[in-house]
Parts: C-alpha cells; structure tokens; sequence
C-alpha cells in the first residue's frame, strides 16, 4: 500500500509574488531597454526577473526571439511588434457582416441606444458572437471603420464643456423654502418609491416642467408657461390627477417628496405642502445641480429632441411621443432594463 506524502508549499524568495498572479502582456518598450542593459552589466536572470516582475519564461522567451550574434536587440524586438500589429485584422474587418448589423442598430436608434446596450444584446445572444462595448467604441473612433458613421449619432458624443464661473450670491430668495439639507437619509439612498426631483427645460419657444422619480427614473413631463402660479397649479393637477401608464390598471402615483431647482418659477412651490399634507417639498443648494442628478440626466436625454434653438432635434417627435420613448429606454443603471419596466416593480 502506497504511502501518502505530505507536499509542503515551497516559497522561492527569488521569484516575486506579482509575477505568479501576473496575466501575459508583452514587455513594455521600457522593460525592453532595461533588460538591454543589465544584460550588458552582466545582471543574472534571476534579478532580472525581480525587477521586471515577469516570469523566468518570458525573459528567455524575449532573449532567444530578439537576439542576433548572442547579443540582445531590443530595437529589433520593437520593429517585430509594429510589424505584427500592422498585419493584425480588427473586429470589424474579419466580421464585415456583423459590424454592417450594429451600424445599422446604432443609426436606426439614433442615441437611444448605446455600444453597451448593443453589446449586452450580443452577450445573451445564441447566433451571434460577441463584441465588447470597448471594441465597438475603438472601432467608431478608428478611422477607416464601418462604424465611422455612428460618430455623430451617439448620445454622448464626448464634448467636454468648460465649468462655468459664477459670481453674485450663492442664495435663494425662495420664500419657505427648505434646504435639501433636511432631506432624510432614506430618499438621499433611494431605498424608497415615490420622491421626485423637477426642473424645467426651455427650448426657446416652450417651456417644459420635468419630474423624475428617483428610484425608477421615470419622468413626467408637462408643457407649463413661464410663471410661478401656472408651475406651482400644473403640478398640483399632475399629483392629483396623472395615472399610472398601466393599460389594466391605471392607478394614482406616489408623491412622498419633490426636490426643486431654485428657478424663481419654483417661488410658490412651498405653498403646496398646505394644500397636500402628505407631500414634503426640499430645495438644492443653488448652483448645485448634481444634487438633482437623475432629473438633470433626464433633461439631457430631453434635449434630444427639444434643443435649444438653432440646433436640429434627434427626431421629430411630439412631447408624449419623446417621454415614452426615453422611459422605455434601456438603462445601464437598470441592468439594461427600462424606467417603465422599473415602475411595474414598485408603483
């Protein structure tokens, strides 16, 4: 009978823990020229192994490639990489087929949808194979590229906007208001259903009262005139009256709380909390628009369709036409599930 022999793990000081967890990559063209020389100086594999924090393997492996006459090029190790990468085909040229179909996706949605939704529709797929959001981004940005096209027709197109400075007061002359910094913890972490952030949206010619819910991200939107009576009367009859878009069971929504801009549009909203106890009015900070984060987002998706003037719309819709598009819209957030779909869950 065979006896069993108890295997101690052996721990090589010699050899750093980083390079047993390390995945391959190809060495740097740093680490390149630093193996150059201390080969020169004549440095034992060991310690170059240390340094690099690169396995034993792949130091000889890059020594018996990129030597001529016993002695180590680095120079000719860089030509040999840039020559690979030349005759390397990207995604989108060895599939035409499938690049052709997530142009098409891309352009018939129009910014509705993202590469990451297109990719996460390609993950559950069983026909189709599989392309990350980053390589769909590489290859919109990579000239040359079928997907070029798309560039103008993403959400996000990468604008980067300078901070504008402000100067004047940091106040509000909101009369009754209340500070967001009253606002209980449960609606800061959203556990709860039914407290909303508003805002307008102005497109030069109308005017638009937005109202996202902060848990779903559904919104309500409603053309308003620009006075504080006529806000302050269109919200009271949405907390009244709006329904549930359910086809079976229409139902009221829950306002537990609304957080405002400090527009001077807003100046009545405190007056609310008379007529409707139950609902809690709060007030950001000025000039702190990320504390309505979800509304602010939503606006943007608003936008789309209602630019400001001299700006051409994404698409030519009517308002309750552009609101259920953007709540039927797939969201990252919602693990590619829609703010309507969300709603069914908690309304």
């Amino acid at each position: 009978m065979k006896k069993k022999v108890k295997c101690d793990i052996v721990h090589f000081s010699f050899i750093p823990l980083e390079v047993i967890t390390h995945t391959y990559q190809h060495l740097t063209r740093t680490k390149r020229y630093t193996l150059f020389v201390k080969l020169q100086e004549g440095k034992s594999i060991f310690f170059i192994v240390n340094l690099l924090k690169r396995s034993k393997s792949t130091i000889y492996r890059e020594i018996r490639r990129n030597s001529h006459n016993g002695v180590y090029d680095p120079e000719f190790a860089e030509n040999m990489i840039a020559k690979c990468q030349k005759k390397r085909k990207n995604w989108d040229e060895k599939d035409p087929v499938l690049a052709d179909y997530i142009t098409n996706i891309l352009l018939h949605n129009r910014g509705l949808v993202s590469p990451e939704i297109v990719a996460n529709e390609l993950r559950q797929s069983e026909c189709l194979p599989y392309v990350s959001y980053v390589s769909i981004y590489n290859a919109i940005w990579r000239d040359g590229s079928v997907l070029n096209e798309v560039r103008t027709h993403l959400a996000q197109r990468g604008i980067r906007r300078k901070r504008r400075k402000f100067s004047g007061k940091k106040t509000s002359n909101i009369k009754g208001r209340r500070p967001i910094s009253e606002r209980p913890e449960s609606i800061e972490t959203r556990d709860e259903y039914g407290h909303r952030e508003a805002d307008t949206v102005h497109d030069g010619e109308k005017l638009y009262l937005t109202l996202v819910e902060r848990k779903t991200r559904f919104a309500i939107v409603r053309e308003v005139a620009y006075n504080a009576q006529n806000v302050k009367d269109t919200l009271l009859d949405i907390i009244k009256n709006e329904r549930v878009p359910f086809e079976f069971y229409p139902r009221p929504f829950k306002f537990h709380s609304i957080t405002f801009d400090n527009g001077s549009e807003f100046s009545y909203v405190p007056q609310l909390e008379k007529e409707i106890t139950t609902l809690k009015t709060y007030f950001a900070d000025p000039r702190h628009p990320e504390q309505r984060g979800s509304n602010e987002n939503f606006n943007g998706l608003l936008r789309w369709f209602f630019p400001k003037k001299r700006k051409t719309p994404l698409r030519k819709l009517s308002l309750p036409e552009a609101v259920e598009l953007l709540n039927k819209k797939k969201r990252k957030l919602h693990h590619f599930r829609s703010a309507y779909t969300m709603l069914l869950s908690y309304a």
